[in-house]
């Protein structure tokens, strides 16, 4: 199980970077295109393609890694069907761009399913190292329990019981 956590570690670290760096990215997109609505550059309507109340004064929920990557995901579609039903009057979003967020997306999606693939791997160890347990739990007992005496000579021993004074024990003939 060390391998396989040691395995998880970095993908689990380089998905927690790439989703910080998707939120990122989706919320400028949502703000940048906020301030084109206030600026008269874009329309509010425009944030429906986006999967946006037209009358939006707040981003999308981006408080999970699945809203995150469903937020991203909407955006390079959104901004597909934006473009055409503006026709030449389209104004394409920048800072970020539809393609960057894309991009950053795509590789968030990546690393969620190494990183999901490399969980599943330690809660399979983890399981079979669970069902072990009891078993192991007995030799250890037995082990104890044979431990507790020791014949020497014939004589036998008798360890004290745990947590008495070591001078309990005694010699048995």
């Amino acid at each position: 199980m060390p391998n396989a956590l040691a395995a998880q570690a970095p993908l689990t670290e380089a998905l927690s970077q790439t989703i910080a760096k998707l939120t990122l990215h989706v919320s400028h997109f949502h703000q940048v295109y906020d301030l084109g609505v206030a600026r008269g550059i874009f329309t509010a309507g425009g944030r429906a393609f986006y999967d946006r109340d037209v009358n939006a004064t707040s981003l999308p929920d981006l408080t999970t890694i699945g809203n995150v990557i469903d937020a991203a995901a909407k955006i390079a579609t959104g901004e597909a069907a934006r473009r055409a039903a503006e026709g030449s009057k389209h104004i394409p979003m920048a800072l970020p761009s539809a393609a960057e967020v894309a991009t950053v997306h795509d590789d968030a999606v990546a690393k969620r399913a190494a990183s999901e693939a490399a969980k599943h791997n330690t809660d399979t160890q983890q399981g079979e190292l669970a069902a072990l347990y009891p078993e192991a739990q007995k030799l250890a007992v037995t082990s104890s329990t044979l431990l507790s005496s020791i014949s020497v000579n014939g004589r036998i021993w008798m360890m004290p019981a745990e947590g008495a004074s070591p001078g309990l024990g005694a010699w048995f003939m």
